[in-house]
């Protein structure tokens, strides 16, 4: 494997790519689709040392760039690799040879009904397929869902607990740690940007103590600085050039 370590100082993580393109609440600033090569490789030209990507698995069990559940009107664990093909939908096993070298990649495994059987995540195959990037480049094993985070620790990679909107940092800090993964990615403009002071000075303690890097999704690019010197070291953002201006700025690079 690669250095394996996380970033001590931040980083610009493009959210999906260059930034979600099915958004109706936040129209996106450009025609990239998420979830895609040409979207990785574009927030790699913009600033972004990392990109986060999500990954569901078809009904064959075959990995797929994609956020949501349903595709083509389905619940995407019932939709065959072949009809994902013809959906435009890539691959994950297809990306790694196509972005660019060092970028790091955090690669959010979506969580599945119980409904979906046994192995109902994939994640058997999408684990080989992660572990193969992980030879080559920086790479975070990523879920919502605590059990999917363990799965890559058990493995050797480096792995992150994401945490809802809300969730109080020194809370998510502790179940990070006594889950032993790498990281929690905390909801930045909820944990972070509204969460009590009490709750954010006892959680940044425990941060420093325990040695979990914290990291953070949808975030306001003005508060990136104060956030970066409270602890941050990954903003996962859809604004990445903005972002990396911000952090260049930190680092005195205008």
């Amino acid at each position: 494997m690669t250095d394996t370590a996380l970033p001590a100082r931040p980083v610009v993580v493009g959210h999906r790519g260059r930034g979600r393109s099915f958004a109706p609440l936040r129209p996106p600033a450009h025609a990239l689709v998420e979830n895609t090569r040409a979207s990785f490789v574009a927030a790699h030209e913009a600033g972004a040392q990392w990109v986060e990507l999500d990954v569901v698995a078809s009904q064959d069990g075959v990995p797929f760039l994609w956020h949501n559940h349903y595709a083509g009107g389905r619940p995407v664990h019932t939709v065959p690799a072949r009809e994902l093909d013809e959906l435009g939908i890539e691959r994950f096993a297809d990306l790694s040879a196509d972005l660019p070298p060092g970028l790091g990649v955090d690669v959010e495994i979506k969580p599945l009904p119980v409904t979906a059987g046994p192995g109902r995540h994939g994640e058997r195959v999408i684990l080989e397929q992660v572990l193969a990037m992980a030879q080559t480049r920086p790479v975070l094993w990523s879920s919502f869902d605590p059990a999917i985070a363990a799965t890559g620790r058990d493995a050797g990679l480096r792995s992150a607990w994401i945490t809802r909107q809300k969730y109080p940092l020194h809370e998510a800090v502790m179940a990070a740690a006594n889950l032993r993964v790498d990281a929690v990615v905390v909801h930045g403009l909820t944990t972070l940007e509204a969460g009590d002071a009490r709750d954010l000075a006892w959680g940044w303690q425990v941060a420093a103590r325990s040695g979990v890097r914290v990291w953070c999704w949808d975030v306001s690019i003005g508060r990136i600085g104060e956030l970066a010197g409270a602890g941050v070291t990954g903003f996962c953002t859809d604004e990445v050039p903005e972002a990396a201006a911000v952090l260049r700025a930190l680092e005195g690079g205008g």
